[in-house]
């Protein structure tokens, strides 16, 4: 199933893959509040005046 979302908000729906689109320059809370353990989130992770990179994060359990 695709759901497609604000990725800013809480509340979004646990998931195994989380895509985003658009470039961030940090981890948003609520993407990794959603991840499944074992599941992955996918960003472009940017900055200031420089090149942005693809930035993949696997779920751990929480402990």
């Amino acid at each position: 199933m695709v759901i497609n979302l604000s990725g800013s908000t809480p509340g979004l729906p646990i998931s195994d893959i989380i895509y985003v689109n658009a470039g961030a320059s940090r981890v948003v809370t609520p993407w990794l509040d959603a991840l499944t353990d074992g599941g992955r989130l996918i960003f472009p992770l940017t900055a200031d005046f420089s090149t942005g990179y693809m930035l993949l994060v696997i779920g751990a359990a929480a402990n």
